[in-house]
Protein backbone atom coordinates (compact mmCIF):
# COMPACT_ATOMS: atom_id res chain seq x y z
CA UNK A 1 0.00 0.00 0.00
CA UNK A 2 2.85 2.38 0.82
CA UNK A 3 4.60 1.71 -2.52
CA UNK A 4 1.32 2.20 -4.37
CA UNK A 5 0.75 5.48 -2.56
CA UNK A 6 4.20 6.79 -3.49
CA UNK A 7 3.64 5.81 -7.13
CA UNK A 8 0.29 7.58 -7.15
CA UNK A 9 1.88 10.69 -5.70
CA UNK A 10 4.32 10.73 -8.62
CA UNK A 11 1.42 10.46 -11.09
CA UNK A 12 -0.37 13.22 -9.21
CA UNK A 13 2.52 15.65 -9.61
CA UNK A 14 2.78 14.97 -13.36
CA UNK A 15 -0.87 14.60 -14.35
CA UNK A 16 -2.59 16.86 -11.82
CA UNK A 17 -0.69 20.16 -11.50
CA UNK A 18 -1.87 22.20 -8.54
CA UNK A 19 -1.69 25.72 -9.99
CA UNK A 20 -3.80 27.24 -12.75
CA UNK A 21 -0.71 28.55 -14.55
CA UNK A 22 0.83 25.08 -14.81
CA UNK A 23 -2.44 23.52 -15.99
CA UNK A 24 -2.83 26.24 -18.64
CA UNK A 25 0.76 25.76 -19.81
CA UNK A 26 0.32 21.98 -20.11
CA UNK A 27 -2.90 22.38 -22.12
CA UNK A 28 -1.35 24.95 -24.46
CA UNK A 29 1.70 22.78 -25.10
CA UNK A 30 -0.48 19.72 -25.74
CA UNK A 31 -2.77 21.41 -28.27
CA UNK A 32 0.14 23.12 -30.03
CA UNK A 33 1.77 19.69 -30.37
CA UNK A 34 -1.52 18.15 -31.49
CA UNK A 35 -2.07 20.73 -34.25
CA UNK A 36 1.60 20.71 -35.30
CA UNK A 37 1.75 16.92 -35.56
CA UNK A 38 -1.37 16.68 -37.74
CA UNK A 39 -0.23 19.54 -39.94
CA UNK A 40 3.04 17.74 -40.65
CA UNK A 41 1.20 14.47 -41.23
CA UNK A 42 -1.52 15.66 -43.59
CA UNK A 43 0.26 18.48 -45.39
CA UNK A 44 3.03 16.09 -46.35
CA UNK A 45 0.81 14.90 -49.20
CA UNK A 46 0.56 18.42 -50.64
CA UNK A 47 4.20 19.29 -51.25
CA UNK A 48 3.39 21.62 -54.11
CA UNK A 49 1.01 23.64 -51.95
CA UNK A 50 2.91 23.80 -48.65
CA UNK A 51 3.88 27.37 -49.42
CA UNK A 52 0.22 28.40 -49.70
CA UNK A 53 -0.59 30.28 -46.44
CA UNK A 54 -4.33 29.90 -47.07
CA UNK A 55 -4.09 26.12 -46.93
CA UNK A 56 -2.00 26.20 -43.76
CA UNK A 57 -4.43 28.58 -42.05
CA UNK A 58 -7.41 26.47 -43.04
CA UNK A 59 -5.83 23.33 -41.59
CA UNK A 60 -4.85 25.14 -38.39
CA UNK A 61 -8.48 26.20 -37.88
CA UNK A 62 -9.62 22.67 -38.76
CA UNK A 63 -7.48 21.05 -36.07
CA UNK A 64 -7.92 23.74 -33.43
CA UNK A 65 -11.66 23.09 -33.42
CA UNK A 66 -10.93 19.67 -31.87
CA UNK A 67 -9.76 21.44 -28.72
CA UNK A 68 -13.23 23.01 -28.46
CA UNK A 69 -14.82 19.60 -28.97
CA UNK A 70 -12.57 18.15 -26.28
CA UNK A 71 -13.54 20.69 -23.62
CA UNK A 72 -17.22 20.39 -24.51
CA UNK A 73 -16.94 16.62 -24.12
CA UNK A 74 -15.26 16.96 -20.73
CA UNK A 75 -17.96 19.39 -19.61
CA UNK A 76 -20.73 17.04 -20.78
CA UNK A 77 -19.12 14.12 -18.98
CA UNK A 78 -18.88 16.05 -15.71
CA UNK A 79 -22.50 17.12 -15.98
CA UNK A 80 -23.79 13.65 -16.85
CA UNK A 81 -21.67 12.01 -14.14
CA UNK A 82 -23.83 13.64 -11.46
CA UNK A 83 -27.15 12.45 -12.89
CA UNK A 84 -26.68 9.44 -15.20
CA UNK A 85 -24.90 6.13 -14.66
CA UNK A 86 -23.58 3.29 -16.80
CA UNK A 87 -24.38 2.80 -20.48
CA UNK A 88 -26.85 5.69 -20.57
CA UNK A 89 -24.10 8.10 -19.64
CA UNK A 90 -21.90 6.93 -22.53
CA UNK A 91 -24.85 6.97 -24.95
CA UNK A 92 -25.88 10.52 -24.04
CA UNK A 93 -22.25 11.63 -24.11
CA UNK A 94 -21.82 10.24 -27.63
CA UNK A 95 -25.02 11.86 -28.89
CA UNK A 96 -24.09 15.19 -27.33
CA UNK A 97 -20.60 15.07 -28.81
CA UNK A 98 -21.98 14.24 -32.28
CA UNK A 99 -24.46 17.12 -32.07
CA UNK A 100 -21.77 19.62 -31.07
CA UNK A 101 -19.42 18.36 -33.81
CA UNK A 102 -22.16 18.78 -36.41
CA UNK A 103 -22.97 22.33 -35.25
CA UNK A 104 -19.29 23.28 -35.38
CA UNK A 105 -19.02 21.99 -38.96
CA UNK A 106 -22.18 23.87 -39.94
CA UNK A 107 -20.54 27.05 -38.64
CA UNK A 108 -16.99 26.26 -39.80
CA UNK A 109 -17.50 25.65 -43.53
CA UNK A 110 -19.28 28.96 -44.17
CA UNK A 111 -16.35 30.54 -42.31
CA UNK A 112 -13.90 28.78 -44.65
CA UNK A 113 -15.84 30.01 -47.66
CA UNK A 114 -15.91 33.56 -46.30
CA UNK A 115 -12.23 33.73 -45.32
CA UNK A 116 -10.52 31.71 -48.05
CA UNK A 117 -13.02 30.61 -50.67
CA UNK A 118 -13.81 26.90 -50.79
CA UNK A 119 -12.45 26.52 -54.32
CA UNK A 120 -8.96 27.51 -53.12
CA UNK A 121 -8.88 24.65 -50.60
CA UNK A 122 -8.31 20.93 -51.04
CA UNK A 123 -10.83 18.39 -52.29
CA UNK A 124 -11.52 17.29 -48.70
CA UNK A 125 -12.69 20.77 -47.76
CA UNK A 126 -14.76 21.02 -50.94
CA UNK A 127 -16.53 17.74 -50.17
CA UNK A 128 -17.30 18.94 -46.66
CA UNK A 129 -18.63 22.21 -48.05
CA UNK A 130 -21.08 20.26 -50.24
CA UNK A 131 -22.73 18.86 -47.10
CA UNK A 132 -22.41 21.75 -44.65
CA UNK A 133 -22.80 24.98 -46.65
CA UNK A 134 -26.53 24.29 -47.05
CA UNK A 135 -27.35 22.14 -44.00
CA UNK A 136 -31.14 22.50 -44.41
CA UNK A 137 -31.06 21.00 -47.89
CA UNK A 138 -31.46 17.25 -47.40
CA UNK A 139 -31.13 16.43 -51.08
CA UNK A 140 -30.03 12.81 -51.62
CA UNK A 141 -29.69 12.28 -47.87
CA UNK A 142 -27.10 15.00 -47.41
CA UNK A 143 -27.90 15.37 -43.70
CA UNK A 144 -27.30 11.72 -42.86
CA UNK A 145 -24.15 11.61 -44.94
CA UNK A 146 -22.91 14.72 -43.13
CA UNK A 147 -23.37 12.87 -39.84
CA UNK A 148 -21.12 10.12 -41.18
CA UNK A 149 -18.46 12.77 -41.85
CA UNK A 150 -18.90 14.07 -38.30
CA UNK A 151 -18.42 10.58 -36.88
CA UNK A 152 -15.34 9.89 -39.03
CA UNK A 153 -13.72 13.14 -37.89
CA UNK A 154 -14.32 12.38 -34.21
CA UNK A 155 -11.67 9.67 -34.37
CA UNK A 156 -9.10 12.45 -34.03
CA UNK A 157 -10.38 12.98 -30.47
CA UNK A 158 -9.40 9.44 -29.49
CA UNK A 159 -5.92 10.44 -28.32
CA UNK A 160 -6.78 13.48 -26.15
CA UNK A 161 -9.89 11.80 -24.74
CA UNK A 162 -7.87 8.65 -24.09
CA UNK A 163 -5.41 10.69 -22.03
CA UNK A 164 -8.31 12.29 -20.16
CA UNK A 165 -9.91 8.93 -19.39
CA UNK A 166 -6.55 7.62 -18.20
CA UNK A 167 -6.26 10.61 -15.86
CA UNK A 168 -9.82 10.03 -14.67
CA UNK A 169 -9.06 6.38 -13.94
CA UNK A 170 -5.88 7.28 -12.04
CA UNK A 171 -7.86 9.89 -10.11
CA UNK A 172 -10.41 7.25 -9.07
CA UNK A 173 -7.63 4.89 -7.98
CA UNK A 174 -6.03 7.70 -5.98
CA UNK A 175 -9.34 8.54 -4.28
CA UNK A 176 -9.88 4.89 -3.43
CA UNK A 177 -6.33 4.66 -2.09
CA UNK A 178 -6.88 7.72 0.11
CA UNK A 179 -10.21 6.30 1.28
CA UNK A 180 -8.58 2.99 2.18
CA UNK A 181 -5.79 4.76 4.07
CA UNK A 182 -8.33 6.84 5.99
CA UNK A 183 -10.33 3.71 6.76
CA UNK A 184 -7.21 1.96 8.08
CA UNK A 185 -6.35 4.99 10.22
CA UNK A 186 -9.88 5.13 11.64
CA UNK A 187 -9.80 1.41 12.42
CA UNK A 188 -6.42 1.85 14.10
CA UNK A 189 -7.73 4.77 16.17
CA UNK A 190 -10.81 2.75 17.09
CA UNK A 191 -8.64 -0.19 18.09
CA UNK A 192 -6.50 2.07 20.25
CA UNK A 193 -9.57 3.55 21.94
CA UNK A 194 -10.74 0.03 22.72
CA UNK A 195 -7.38 -1.17 23.97
CA UNK A 196 -6.71 1.81 26.23
CA UNK A 197 -9.84 1.40 28.42
CA UNK A 198 -9.23 -2.34 28.70
CA UNK A 199 -5.68 -1.63 29.83
CA UNK A 200 -6.93 0.86 32.43
CA UNK A 201 -9.57 -1.56 33.72
CA UNK A 202 -7.06 -4.40 33.94
CA UNK A 203 -4.63 -2.22 35.88
CA UNK A 204 -7.34 -1.02 38.27
CA UNK A 205 -8.69 -4.54 38.79
CA UNK A 206 -5.18 -5.85 39.39
CA UNK A 207 -4.44 -3.07 41.88
CA UNK A 208 -7.77 -3.73 43.60
CA UNK A 209 -6.96 -7.43 44.04
CA UNK A 210 -3.55 -6.60 45.48
CA UNK A 211 -5.00 -4.06 47.90
CA UNK A 212 -7.84 -6.33 49.01
CA UNK A 213 -5.40 -8.31 51.18
CA UNK A 214 -4.27 -5.17 53.00
CA UNK A 215 -7.06 -2.59 52.82
CA UNK A 216 -10.55 -3.51 51.71
CA UNK A 217 -11.64 0.13 51.64
CA UNK A 218 -8.89 1.09 49.19
CA UNK A 219 -9.78 -1.93 47.03
CA UNK A 220 -13.43 -0.89 46.99
CA UNK A 221 -12.41 2.66 46.14
CA UNK A 222 -10.49 1.48 43.07
CA UNK A 223 -13.38 -0.70 41.93
CA UNK A 224 -15.73 2.27 42.14
CA UNK A 225 -13.27 4.32 40.10
CA UNK A 226 -13.21 1.56 37.47
CA UNK A 227 -17.03 1.57 37.31
CA UNK A 228 -17.08 5.34 36.90
CA UNK A 229 -14.45 5.26 34.16
CA UNK A 230 -16.42 2.53 32.40
CA UNK A 231 -19.53 4.72 32.52
CA UNK A 232 -17.60 7.74 31.22
CA UNK A 233 -16.17 5.75 28.29
CA UNK A 234 -19.00 3.46 27.21
CA UNK A 235 -22.33 4.79 28.51
CA UNK A 236 -22.09 8.47 27.55
CA UNK A 237 -21.06 8.05 23.92
CA UNK A 238 -24.60 8.85 22.73
CA UNK A 239 -26.96 11.78 23.23
CA UNK A 240 -29.08 9.93 25.80
CA UNK A 241 -28.28 7.81 28.84
CA UNK A 242 -30.42 5.64 31.10
CA UNK A 243 -31.62 7.57 34.13
CA UNK A 244 -30.65 4.64 36.35
CA UNK A 245 -27.05 4.70 35.10
CA UNK A 246 -26.72 8.46 35.52
CA UNK A 247 -28.11 8.31 39.07
CA UNK A 248 -25.82 5.40 39.90
CA UNK A 249 -22.85 7.39 38.62
CA UNK A 250 -23.94 10.37 40.73
CA UNK A 251 -24.19 8.14 43.80
CA UNK A 252 -20.69 6.75 43.27
CA UNK A 253 -19.30 10.22 42.59
CA UNK A 254 -20.80 11.51 45.83
CA UNK A 255 -19.45 8.56 47.82
CA UNK A 256 -15.92 9.06 46.50
CA UNK A 257 -16.14 12.81 47.03
CA UNK A 258 -17.30 12.24 50.60
CA UNK A 259 -14.19 10.16 51.28
CA UNK A 260 -11.98 12.86 49.81
CA UNK A 261 -13.49 15.79 51.71
CA UNK A 262 -14.04 13.99 55.00
CA UNK A 263 -16.05 15.65 57.76
CA UNK A 264 -15.61 19.18 56.46
CA UNK A 265 -18.33 18.68 53.81
CA UNK A 266 -21.92 17.64 54.40
CA UNK A 267 -23.35 15.74 51.45
CA UNK A 268 -27.05 14.86 51.23
CA UNK A 269 -28.49 12.94 48.28
CA UNK A 270 -32.23 12.30 48.11
CA UNK A 271 -33.11 9.95 45.26
CA UNK A 272 -36.84 9.40 44.77
CA UNK A 273 -37.01 8.17 41.18
CA UNK A 274 -39.11 5.01 40.81
CA UNK A 275 -39.04 3.10 37.51
CA UNK A 276 -35.73 4.76 36.70
CA UNK A 277 -34.79 1.92 34.32
CA UNK A 278 -37.69 2.92 32.08
CA UNK A 279 -36.47 6.43 31.30
CA UNK A 280 -33.60 8.24 29.64
CA UNK A 281 -32.28 11.78 29.93
CA UNK A 282 -29.68 13.83 28.00
CA UNK A 283 -26.19 12.61 28.76
CA UNK A 284 -24.26 14.13 31.70
CA UNK A 285 -26.88 16.74 32.60
CA UNK A 286 -27.07 15.69 36.27
CA UNK A 287 -23.37 14.88 36.48
CA UNK A 288 -22.41 18.34 35.22
CA UNK A 289 -24.69 20.09 37.72
CA UNK A 290 -23.28 18.14 40.65
CA UNK A 291 -19.67 18.38 39.51
CA UNK A 292 -20.21 22.12 39.16
CA UNK A 293 -21.44 22.31 42.75
CA UNK A 294 -18.32 20.55 44.05
CA UNK A 295 -15.94 22.53 41.88
CA UNK A 296 -17.24 25.95 42.87
CA UNK A 297 -18.55 25.17 46.34
CA UNK A 298 -16.57 22.40 48.01
CA UNK A 299 -13.17 22.42 46.33
CA UNK A 300 -12.99 26.22 46.27
CA UNK A 301 -12.82 26.65 50.05
CA UNK A 302 -10.71 25.56 53.02
CA UNK A 303 -13.64 25.73 55.39
CA UNK A 304 -16.74 23.70 55.91
CA UNK A 305 -19.20 23.30 53.05
CA UNK A 306 -22.29 21.42 52.02
CA UNK A 307 -23.98 20.01 48.92
CA UNK A 308 -27.68 19.10 48.97
CA UNK A 309 -29.11 17.14 46.03
CA UNK A 310 -32.69 16.00 45.51
CA UNK A 311 -33.92 14.10 42.45
CA UNK A 312 -37.56 13.13 41.97
CA UNK A 313 -39.74 11.96 39.09
CA UNK A 314 -43.42 12.77 38.68
CA UNK A 315 -45.89 13.20 35.81
CA UNK A 316 -43.29 12.40 33.16
CA UNK A 317 -40.72 14.91 34.43
CA UNK A 318 -37.44 14.72 36.30
CA UNK A 319 -36.97 17.42 38.92
CA UNK A 320 -33.51 17.95 40.35
CA UNK A 321 -32.41 20.57 42.87
CA UNK A 322 -28.74 21.13 43.66
CA UNK A 323 -27.75 23.50 46.45
CA UNK A 324 -24.16 24.18 47.48
CA UNK A 325 -22.51 26.55 49.90
CA UNK A 326 -20.55 29.49 48.59
CA UNK A 327 -16.82 29.39 49.27
CA UNK A 328 -15.31 31.60 51.90
CA UNK A 329 -13.11 34.24 50.27
CA UNK A 330 -9.48 33.27 50.74
CA UNK A 331 -6.74 35.22 48.90
CA UNK A 332 -4.41 32.22 49.07
CA UNK A 333 -7.00 29.87 47.61
CA UNK A 334 -8.69 32.32 45.28
CA UNK A 335 -9.68 30.95 41.85
CA UNK A 336 -10.22 32.65 38.55
CA UNK A 337 -13.80 33.76 37.94
CA UNK A 338 -15.93 31.06 36.37
CA UNK A 339 -17.53 31.73 33.00
CA UNK A 340 -20.33 29.17 33.47
CA UNK A 341 -19.31 27.04 30.50
CA UNK A 342 -20.77 23.84 31.98
CA UNK A 343 -24.16 25.38 32.73
CA UNK A 344 -24.27 27.08 29.33
CA UNK A 345 -23.56 23.74 27.63
CA UNK A 346 -26.41 22.17 29.60
CA UNK A 347 -28.74 24.98 28.57
CA UNK A 348 -27.86 24.55 24.88
CA UNK A 349 -28.31 20.77 25.11
CA UNK A 350 -31.72 21.13 26.73
CA UNK A 351 -32.80 23.80 24.25
CA UNK A 352 -31.93 21.56 21.30
CA UNK A 353 -33.60 18.52 22.84
CA UNK A 354 -36.69 19.97 24.55
CA UNK A 355 -37.04 23.51 23.10
CA UNK A 356 -39.27 25.34 25.64
CA UNK A 357 -40.36 22.28 27.63
CA UNK A 358 -37.66 22.49 30.29
CA UNK A 359 -36.80 24.73 33.25
CA UNK A 360 -33.27 25.59 34.34
CA UNK A 361 -33.13 28.24 37.05
CA UNK A 362 -29.99 29.40 38.84
CA UNK A 363 -30.28 31.51 41.98
CA UNK A 364 -27.63 32.96 44.24
CA UNK A 365 -27.87 34.22 47.77
CA UNK A 366 -25.29 35.51 50.18
CA UNK A 367 -24.35 32.03 51.39
CA UNK A 368 -25.28 29.54 48.67
CA UNK A 369 -25.95 28.73 45.03
CA UNK A 370 -29.06 26.87 43.96
CA UNK A 371 -29.91 25.19 40.65
CA UNK A 372 -33.42 24.00 39.82
CA UNK A 373 -33.84 21.67 36.84
CA UNK A 374 -37.04 20.23 35.40
CA UNK A 375 -36.90 18.22 32.17
CA UNK A 376 -39.21 15.74 30.39
CA UNK A 377 -38.36 12.09 30.86
CA UNK A 378 -37.80 10.11 27.66
CA UNK A 379 -39.62 6.78 27.84
CA UNK A 380 -37.53 3.99 26.32
CA UNK A 381 -40.65 2.02 25.39
CA UNK A 382 -41.93 4.81 23.13
CA UNK A 383 -38.51 6.14 22.04
CA UNK A 384 -36.34 3.03 21.57
CA UNK A 385 -32.61 3.57 21.12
Amino acid sequence: MLALTEELRTYEKVLFPQTFQRRLLIHLVFWASFVGFHLMLFLAGFDDRLSDPVLRQAYVIYYIRFSLLYYVTVGLFRGLRKHVEGVWRLLLLGLGLLMVAHLINVFLYPLYDHLFGITRLTIGFQKGAYFFLNPLNNEKGKFWRSLIIDISELQLLAFPLGIKMMKYGIHLVMKESVRENQKLKQELIKLRTLLTPHLIFNLLNGASRELSNYCSEASRYLMQMADMIRFAIYDISGDLVDLSKELNFVSQYLELSSRQTGHKTKIVFINECPNRDQYQIPTLVLVTLIENAFKHGVHATHGKSYVLIECTTANGFLVCTVVNSKPVTDPVFNQKPDKGIGLENIRQTLRLRFKDEYILEITESEKEFSVYLKIPLIDKTTHPV
